[in-house]
């Protein structure tokens, strides 16, 4: 039997601009250990307006 991998995954309230948001993301990769990343998936669901 094939093991899942844990998902991490969240809506995004987005009120920055294209710039603000890349920044947001970059500082949630930067806050997540690198282990961590390495054994699960990560999705942000912003929306789509």
């Amino acid at each position: 039997m094939t093991t899942r991998r844990p998902l991490i995954s969240g809506n995004w309230k987005m009120h920055n601009n294209h710039f603000e948001a890349i920044q947001s993301v970059q500082k949630l990769h930067y806050l997540i250990p690198k282990e961590t990343l390495e054994g699960v998936d990560v999705s942000i669901h912003p929306p789509f307006t």
